[in-house]
């Protein structure tokens, strides 16, 4: 998966995230600072980047109610399967409780906006046969899940 892609797909009672991020937004855990975020230093951070993670990834409802993010997982693999001493993405995947689905559904990524000043992020969300592809940037953190993919 291309950096700062992903997608989420909404089905059968939830919505399913796959997003790769750019190891950069994570160098608060790279302990040695030395540029690099390692195996090493991600696995005795790990649940530590998960609550990053589901702090800055948020599906909400209509009236900001946070839905919750489940059965995350992260892996770290080199940008578009390159070379291991290549930069690095944080792979998460997870899935997005969804009991009933809400009149109104929003995506909210804040995902490295303190880490980097070109912070964008592009999604194709999908859901019965309907798709549309979303932006985030550090000026557009929410979008408005369109009513037909429900």
């Amino acid at each position: 998966m291309d950096e700062r892609h992903g997608t989420l797909n909404i089905t059968n009672g939830g919505g399913f995230l796959v997003l790769a991020a750019p190891e950069s937004i994570f160098l608060d855990y790279d302990l040695n600072n030395d540029g690099n975020l390692s195996r090493e230093e991600f696995f005795s951070s790990y649940d530590k980047i998960k609550d990053h993670v589901s702090s800055d990834i948020q599906l909400l409802d209509g009236d900001d109610n946070v839905l919750s993010l489940q059965g995350l997982m992260l892996s770290l693999a080199a940008s578009n399967g390159e070379k291991s001493n290549s930069t690095k993405n944080l792979i998460i995947m997870g899935r997005f409780t969804l009991d009933q689905t809400p009149e109104e559904l929003y995506l909210q990524i804040t995902l490295g906006i303190n880490a980097e000043k070109e912070n964008s992020f592009e999604l194709i969300v999908t859901g019965k046969s309907y798709s549309q592809i979303i932006s985030f940037s550090s000026e557009k953190i929410r979008n408005r899940l369109i009513d037909k993919i429900f």
